[in-house]
């Protein structure tokens, strides 16, 4: 019948609007922690990747084995460069890359926790707070240095936890944001 049709012409362009506004929408931004170099979200490490390939050219070597296995190189030199949210090492991959930092060499580690040995031995402590009067914690972040520091802090507007180093060795090692 005729309002059969028009009920049913009525149903497809409802569905075919719900369609179009669930396809046109803007998309969440994913705050899942990949630590990727191959991600573009704002955990995921494409940008870094990116920058540091292009500014350093031939001297940047990307390394998909565990420490152990690439610091049997007794010839390797440079900066060892770990960046995911948990450093896990076994203790003869600390001693390992222990001995190879003495030699000269430079070690950069961003995580939320290492391992117990590497703390002890670089002399840091560190923490975690939790805002318990608020269960929000956005975190604002800033640079250290003068070049980089922004005049207000960058608002990270997502919960998270927010870590910190309790004591340093401030003679050695260098505070790069808060």
């Amino acid at each position: 019948s005729k309002f059969q049709k028009i009920l049913f012409i009525g149903f497809i362009a409802i569905l075919a609007i719900l369609v179009y506004a669930e396809a046109t929408k803007k998309q969440p931004i994913s705050w899942f922690p990949s630590y990727s170099k191959l991600d573009k979200i704002p955990l995921g490490t494409y940008v870094l990747h990116d920058l540091l390939s292009e500014e350093m050219g031939d001297r940047f070597v990307e390394v998909d084995r565990p420490p152990y296995e690439v610091l049997r190189d007794s010839t390797l030199r440079g900066t060892y460069f770990f960046l995911n949210n948990r450093i896990d090492f076994d203790r003869t991959e600390v001693e390992d890359i222990l001995k190879w930092t003495k030699k000269g060499n430079h070690l950069f580690i961003s995580a939320s926790s290492l391992p117990k040995k590497i703390s002890d031995t670089l002399l840091l402590e560190t923490g975690e707070d939790y805002m318990v009067d608020n269960m929000g914690s956005e975190p604002l972040l800033n640079f250290t240095n003068k070049k980089l520091k922004s005049q207000d802090a960058y608002r990270i507007q997502k919960d998270f936890p927010v870590h910190y180093f309790e004591e340093i060795d401030t003679l050695n090692q260098t505070v790069l944001g808060q």
